[in-house]
């Protein structure tokens, strides 16, 4: 147990860090949330060409039958992460319109579905998926008409959450100290 309360008290200093970098972060998102938005594309497409480059690699060593799916597989891994390293940006609005996309159909089928479900004389509550697929489709529609709004609504509860985060950490590494110390 001796152990423990050493680890415990040891760790509020990365607490500390950590708060401290949660809250720097989310507070730069907050205010500049397309810079923020694009550096973590980039950070993201990094990581896509190095994981698209390892399949590649590992894909080579294998038997010549069963190369196809790897290197393919790398290949567009590779291609996804050119697009967002060199258009972060662009690459984030078209998943705002996937997401928007998804919504919307989403919101269809569970509203058409209850008109299916309705014509074969089933009965069960149907409020709730009702309500589900009108709020779907609506926030799709609204998701579609602004996309730049939608992604710095985004980026603003992403940095509170950091803010939040940060706070907690802080206080919690803080707390550590006063207790270990």
């Amino acid at each position: 147990m001796d152990i423990m309360k050493r680890m415990i008290a040891n760790d509020w200093k990365n607490m500390l860090i950590f708060g401290v970098l949660a809250l720097v972060v989310g507070i730069i998102a907050i205010v500049y949330p397309g810079i923020t938005l694009g550096i973590t594309i980039i950070l993201l497409g990094a990581f896509a060409l190095l994981s698209g480059l390892s399949r590649v690699i590992n894909g080579t060593a294998l038997p010549k039958g069963s190369r196809a799916f790897p290197l393919l597989e790398g290949i567009l891994y590779i291609i996804l992460a050119i697009i967002m390293i060199m258009t972060p940006l662009y690459f984030a609005e078209v998943l705002v319109y996937i997401m928007a996309a998804f919504l919307i159909v989403m919101g269809l089928f569970q509203i058409f579905g209850l008109i299916f479900v309705a014509g074969t004389g089933s009965k069960g509550d149907s409020l709730f998926p009702l309500i589900t697929g009108i709020i779907s489709l609506i926030l799709g529609c609204v998701i579609a008409i602004f996309p730049a709004q939608t992604i710095e609504v985004s980026m603003w509860i992403i940095g509170a959450f950091l803010i939040l985060i940060g706070i907690i950490n802080i206080a919690g590494g803080l707390k550590i100290k006063k207790v270990f110390s």
